[in-house]
């Protein structure tokens, strides 16, 4: 999965501000809420993330073995930032 990003900053709402990364990699642990899509061909997942320190979830994408909501995962990579969804 390749999908991360350096601690988020607040803004005046509560919503964390996201920013591209500087190319480093990162580490994250979390709980997998939900899959927002998953090719059974080719293992491209999207999946939305819970983990501590982050209120809402994080959106993670790459190619993995089959995945479900509920399962412990670790993921490796950088935060980018997509043209329509954001970061």
């Amino acid at each position: 999965m390749n999908r991360k990003h350096p601690s988020p900053r607040r803004h005046r709402d509560g919503a964390a501000a996201l920013k591209a990364s500087d190319g480093a990699t990162e580490t994250l642990t979390g709980t997998v809420d939900h899959i927002v899509y998953r090719s059974e061909e080719t293992g491209y997942t999207v999946c939305v993330l819970k983990t501590t320190g982050h209120r809402d979830g994080l959106t993670v994408v790459g190619t993995c073995a089959t995945i479900w909501a509920g399962e412990t995962l670790t993921v490796e990579g950088q935060w980018t930032r997509h043209k329509l969804h954001g970061v």
